[in-house]
């Protein structure tokens, strides 16, 4: 299924909305070399970047399922919560 890396973000927005309220910055860009997509979350000087397969990626966009995405998302999230962790 085609579709573009705003219509990944925007999905991925949705899916967790937790990334909007926290001011969390996404980004997407497909890799065809590797044939992924390479996703960044970033606020401040804080960064996370990981990839989805395109399985995965059709996953997040089809049925609304996203779990590899949605470990790292809590991950960066839980940096957070600590406030020494926070710049």
């Amino acid at each position: 299924m085609p579709y573009t890396s705003q219509t990944l973000i925007d999905k991925i927005r949705q899916l967790y909305p937790t990334l909007r309220d926290h001011s969390i910055e996404v980004v997407a860009w497909r890799d065809e070399e590797q044939g992924t997509w390479v996703i960044t979350l970033r606020k401040g000087d804080h960064t996370l970047t990981t990839y989805l397969d395109t399985v995965e990626a059709d996953q997040c966009i089809e049925s609304n399922r996203c779990l590899y995405l949605g470990l790292h998302v809590a991950e960066f999230l839980a940096n957070f919560e600590d406030p020494s962790l926070v710049v």
